[in-house]
């Protein structure tokens, strides 16, 4: 996980974010898909603007940033959603964002691809926030909390509460979370 501190990498997390979101290719159709409500497109709006305001903050342009940043604030509040600037790698996908059941990101990083869908929580306690690992998916509901590491290509299955490390590639669910099994396959989304 990096910054985006110039035009090239600003263009390589958008489109990385864009492969991966459930939203068409082309821009007006996009917008098109957007006006009529569809929440994936709605989901992407959100990620696009985070993208930018990243960039702005990381280039120093100061009108550009608190202009994108209150967008971004009015989006957040729309579709109640939070993720903090600089901590998500490229290839966010927010998905299943309707009912008003929105994600809350508060991390120390978040991996490339990783696939965040309603009701997600990242949150801090005194031992720390989350550190998670690359093409991590999670599931409706579930909740992250602590200084816990969730390694690469791990699953957490919907509405656990993960309060302990989650080794790469396992498969967590139940309250507490608990390892179901290890993933075996090779997701490539890259």
């Amino acid at each position: 996980m990096g910054m985006i501190t110039n035009r090239a990498q600003l263009k390589e997390y958008l489109d990385a974010d864009l492969s991966v979101a459930y939203v068409p290719k082309n821009e007006l159709i996009r917008l098109l898909y957007t006006i009529h409500g569809n929440e994936q497109c709605h989901s992407y709006r959100y990620v696009k603007r985070l993208r930018y305001t990243e960039y702005y903050l990381n280039t120093g342009h100061k009108i550009f940033y608190l202009l994108s940043r209150w967008r971004l604030s009015r989006l957040g509040l729309k579709y109640f959603v939070r993720v903090p600037l600089n901590v998500t790698g490229k290839g966010l996908n927010i998905i299943h964002l309707a009912g008003g059941g929105g994600c809350y990101l508060n991390a120390d990083s978040i991996g490339d691809y990783c696939t965040v869908q309603s009701g997600v929580i990242l949150g801090s306690t005194q031992s720390g926030t989350p550190i998670v690992g690359n093409r991590v998916n999670f599931g409706l509901g579930c909740k992250v909390y602590g200084g816990i590491t969730i390694g690469d290509d791990a699953w957490i299955m919907p509405n656990a509460v993960v309060t302990h490390d989650v080794p790469a590639n396992a498969i967590v669910g139940g309250i507490p979370a608990k390892i179901i099994k290890y993933n075996d396959l090779n997701t490539k989304n890259e």
